[in-house]
């Protein structure tokens, strides 16, 4: 059991907003610090084997002599590992800033980390690139060769331990299982609290005579983390490897032998057989193997030739799932076409009929309805434009631009906004004092590659938002664009993008960019299958324009800052920075992260595969 939303800890500094995660030893909660405003993570010690919870009064009690005597040690060992924590300063660690007591236990208070585990990650995506997981790796490894110079273990690495923000910057999470030792000896000096997360965990970890620490245990665990990332596959647990029941699946062939090597001799089931500290363990992902053996080399070849088999039997089903929806939509287009020349005939056949009926005296009657019909149209034209668009074309891709009238508006975390981010505050009054056209649509591939001549996006499509693309791309290729249609197209200003998104001056105030149902208009991390979809292919918002939320996020032309509360008109954002704005979420991103309120940031060099664009143009 753990506590529940709003609670107050220490007197009121500390409220709970969330429950993150639950272990054998401990809560994890989301908070918040009432004073400073700030998100917080408290970890509650809580072993749940020997506790339970007084509802009303959110105390924890223990149900025997024996068991209180054994949860009273465990909670001061808790606090003085804490202890231990807080004074560890690292970049790559997660920072301890508040410890204590209340409710018959034990708390920590620590830095909220805005972003996704690699273990979310990966369930998200998939086996990451070579490069992208090593750099995530070296980052948890220097962490830890740290911790170790403190003579501490972690005991549970693992991708669920280690967030990663929007920057791509990793931290090392969850040190509760964290031991310190003697070096000279090895001997542990801290309470063993029984953490042995299989598939992470050498042998040596899972047995009861385990009492000798080295930072050999820590690298088993780093080299598993980096083989899960590299694979998309948990490692087998290490009995069962040890025992012969199960064996680890080869890596890649596309993998670099020197990572292949790493993770190989990292995982090593024999302790003393392994990379004895982290810097040994980085020297084998730095060494350039030249020259393998002929059995390395074998398996190097079979392991390329399973790849690129596994690789074309993918492509042909791809192949036959194109082909079996361009069947099915042909049969759809015919049934279609028939239909309306069934109808056409009927209705013209009607006609014929009733003139046949009325005879000549009503033949001023057949204007009047022809003239009905034809304002019926008009109305009907009319009724489907009420907003204005413009549509323009490069190299013989046509696009279009839906006009968002002046106006002023609430920006940031208003009231329909659930669970903001700090830098989504102060609200303020916006004022926009001209009418612009924004792109209906996310920048598409066949755009790009009608100005550019390339197309850098990992997902390829031509009805697909190009992504891929840096800030600094962006304007190159708005600037050839400008050049082919002579207009003065440019990435648009935060204000500008939310106001948009929220519809303008017909907004209904939804969370998303048209509907309070993300489903409805996004393609988001619930429904994307991990991957980009055509553009204006969900619901548009009260604008006509499509994907504001979710598809791929959207740069924009500020440079990142912090609010303030003080109205303003035309905002451009400040005149220099490091990071570049981007709005909008994308298919990677949870529904939190769609909101036409939420802002993000990256530097103008960054290049990802949910990271787009779209057009503005000031007449």
């Amino acid at each position: 059991m753990y506590l529940a939303d709003n609670t107050l800890l220490q007197g009121g500094k500390y409220k709970i907003v969330g429950h993150i995660s639950s272990g054998g030893f401990g809560n994890t909660y989301e908070g918040v610090h009432t004073m400073m405003d700030t998100r917080v993570a408290i970890k509650e010690f809580f072993p749940k084997m020997f506790c339970n919870r007084d509802e009303n009064t959110s105390h924890i009690t223990v149900a025997t002599q024996s068991n209180r005597e054994l949860v009273e040690k465990l909670r001061k060992k808790f606090i003085e590992e804490a202890k231990a924590i807080f004074k560890m300063n690292h970049p790559n660690i997660v920072k301890v800033h508040d410890i204590f007591e209340e409710n018959g236990t034990a708390y920590y208070v620590m830095d909220y980390i805005d972003g996704k585990s690699l273990g979310d990650i990966v369930k998200q995506r998939g086996a990451l690139p070579e490069a992208d997981a090593v750099v995530s790796i070296r980052q948890v490894a220097d962490a830890l060769k740290y911790a170790h110079s403190l003579n501490r273990l972690h005991l549970d690495i693992k991708p669920g331990n280690v967030m990663v923000d929007a920057n791509g910057h990793a931290m090392l999470i969850d040190f509760g299982a964290s031991k310190h030792y003697d070096m000279e000896s090895g001997e542990n000096t801290s309470t063993l609290m029984g953490v042995n997360t299989k598939g992470y965990a050498p042998v040596e970890q899972s047995t009861q005579s385990f009492t000798k620490f080295s930072p050999a245990t820590d690298i088993y665990a780093l080299g598993a983390t980096l083989y899960k990332l590299l694979t998309g596959i948990t490692p087998p647990d290490a009995n069962l490897l040890m025992a012969k029941e199960e064996t680890l699946t080869p890596l890649s062939g596309s993998i670099s032998l020197s990572t292949r090597n790493a993770v190989l001799k990292a995982m090593t089931l024999t302790r003393a057989d392994r990379p004895q500290t982290v810097d040994a363990f980085l020297a084998l992902l730095d060494s350039k193997i030249a020259d393998s053996t002929d059995e390395e080399a074998t398996v190097c070849e079979e392991e390329e030739k399973a790849r690129q088999a596994e690789e074309a039997r993918h492509q042909a089903e791809e192949q036959k799932r194109k082909e079996e929806e361009a069947r099915r939509a042909a049969e759809e287009e015919a049934r279609r076409k028939a239909e309306e020349e069934r109808k056409r005939m009927e209705e013209e056949e009607n006609a014929r009929k009733a003139a046949q009926k009325a005879g000549s005296k009503n033949v001023w009657l057949w204007g009047v309805i022809g003239v009905i019909a034809v304002v019926g149209v008009i109305i009907g034209v009319n009724s489907s434009q009420q907003i204005s668009s413009k549509t323009y074309t490069a190299n013989g891709v046509s696009f279009d631009m839906m006009m968002v009238e002046a106006g002023t508006f609430t920006m940031g975390a208003t009231s329909e906004m659930k669970d903001p981010y700090d830098d989504e505050k102060p609200t303020h009054k916006v004022t926009i004092t001209n009418d612009y056209y924004l792109g209906k649509t996310e920048v598409t591939q066949a755009l790009w590659k009608a100005v550019m001549g390339n197309n850098p996006s990992n997902f390829k499509g031509d009805n697909l938002p190009v992504e891929n693309v840096s800030w600094n791309d962006c304007q190159k290729f708005i600037s050839k664009l400008n050049s082919m249609t002579g207009q003065n197209f440019r990435l648009p200003t935060e204000a500008e993008w939310e106001f948009a998104a929220r519809g303008g001056n017909n907004s209904n105030h939804y969370q998303y960019s048209g509907s309070n149902k993300l489903g409805d208009v996004a393609w988001y991390d619930g429904n994307s299958g991990s991957k980009t979809h055509a553009v204006a292919t969900k619901l548009p918002n009260e604008l006509g324009l499509y994907d504001m939320s979710g598809n791929v996020c959207e740069w924009c032309s500020d440079w990142y800052d912090n609010y303030s509360s003080s109205s303003q008109t035309n905002p451009t954002g400040p005149s220099s920075g490091s990071n570049r704005v981007y709005r909008g979420g994308s298919w990677f991103d949870d529904a939190g992260r769609c909101r036409v309120s939420r802002r993000s940031r990256d530097a103008p060099v960054s290049r990802r595969d949910d990271l787009g664009l779209r057009l503005v143009l000031v007449p």
